[in-house]
């Protein structure tokens, strides 16, 4: 049996439930990007010294990029709205009122199994998206006798006035990989993964190393992204090291597995927000107490004894809850202890793949 998962992205982790099926069920399960041109210009540019040559001179960034997608992957993505027709089971992944709605209607006709998945937790609020009406009322007729599948149960609240069936199964992990392991007594350090972006308040991790209150600390950030420069030059000053994102999860979750606390302080800007956090639960299971900001998937995650909440954009707030941990020992450990059980009850790939399999293929 084969699953098709047709998503913007390239992010395979973000289906990790769905992948997961291809050791219990023996399903052949394959991403495919509906962004080829995108991709094929990142390949280009990693490939040609030219290209990146001309990029510098008129947009100042001339770098190679970490992600490096094969040739396959891009043709593909070309031959997608095609090769599609005859797939039988597909999982579609967009935005809410994106205007690739006008494929998404037309696919749905010629398929068996359809099934939508999103995180978008705010179908109905209008003042956030504002679509035309005509896209507006083309998703909403896709919608209406759909199965959908959402990660956060705010998630499939907002959309269950639209789709004909909605299930909220979380994002998940191999808890085989992100376990944890005895460490060493040694400085204190505070880990980061994630984009280098602003709305993932980048600016107050810096501010945290900054602060000169606090000693023995280090700090490592991993990841990729526009503050990425930034974050470099500040490493030659403060006490933080910059690591390159990691694709190899049992190398990411060594990781976690030395770290001592987590820290993951989103916050909302435009009409993103932190849908839910994949980082928190990686570093949960490895037993690392963690501290996030209140947004939509940390408020789900997070109870008060597997980790703590903080106001967005507040400095001092996050600032407490870190000396809470760095001065407590025993409150780190206790809280691990709690996050790895969390993990293990709600976040286990292997357990939240035969829900969606039962989901999508039950009669």
């Amino acid at each position: 049996m084969k699953l098709k998962i047709y998503t913007p992205g390239d992010k395979e982790e973000d289906f990790a439930g769905w992948f997961y099926l291809e050791k219990t069920h023996n399903m052949d399960v394959e991403l495919i990007c509906s962004k080829p041109l995108y991709y094929l210009l990142l390949k280009l540019n990693n490939h040609s010294s030219f290209l990146r040559w001309m990029r510098g001179k008129l947009t100042g960034k001339s770098m190679k990029y970490k992600k490096d997608p094969s040739f396959s992957f891009i043709a593909k993505g070309i031959f997608a709205p095609f090769t599609l027709l005859f797939s039988k089971n597909i999982l579609v992944s967009f935005a809410p009122y994106d205007s690739k709605i006008w494929y998404l209607a037309f696919l749905k006709k010629f398929n068996k199994r359809l099934v939508y998945d999103t995180s978008w937790d705010r179908w109905n609020e209008s003042y956030v998206l504002k679509p035309r009406f005509y896209s507006k009322k083309l998703w909403h007729q896709f919608l209406k006798d759909m199965k959908a599948v959402t990660p956060t149960k705010k998630a499939k609240e907002s959309l269950q006035p639209y789709a004909k069936d909605v299930i909220a199964v979380p994002h998940s992990i191999d808890v085989s990989v992100f376990a944890p392991v005895p460490k060493k007594p040694s400085t204190l350090k505070v880990l980061y993964v994630g984009r280098f972006v602003k709305e993932k308040g980048i600016e107050y991790l810096l501010r945290l190393a900054q602060d000169t209150s606090l000693k023995d600390v280090e700090f490592c950030f991993i990841g990729e992204g526009a503050l990425k420069e930034m974050l470099s030059e500040q490493a030659k000053k403060l006490p933080i090291k910059v690591v390159d994102y990691i694709l190899d999860k049992k190398e990411l979750a060594k990781f976690y597995q030395q770290a001592d606390i987590f820290i993951l302080p989103s916050y909302k800007e435009g009409n993103w927000e932190e849908w839910f956090g994949i980082s928190l639960i990686e570093a949960m299971a490895c037993g690392i107490p963690v501290i996030a900001t209140d947004c939509t998937g940390p408020k789900e995650i997070i109870d008060g004894k597997n980790g703590i909440l903080v106001p967005q954009r507040d400095y001092d707030a996050l600032k407490k809850a870190f000396l809470k941990l760095a001065t407590n020992p025993s409150l780190r450990k206790r809280m691990g202890q709690y996050g790895r059980n969390t993990v293990l009850g709600r976040y286990d790939v292997k357990k939240n793949s035969e829900k969606l399999y039962e989901f999508m293929f039950q009669v």
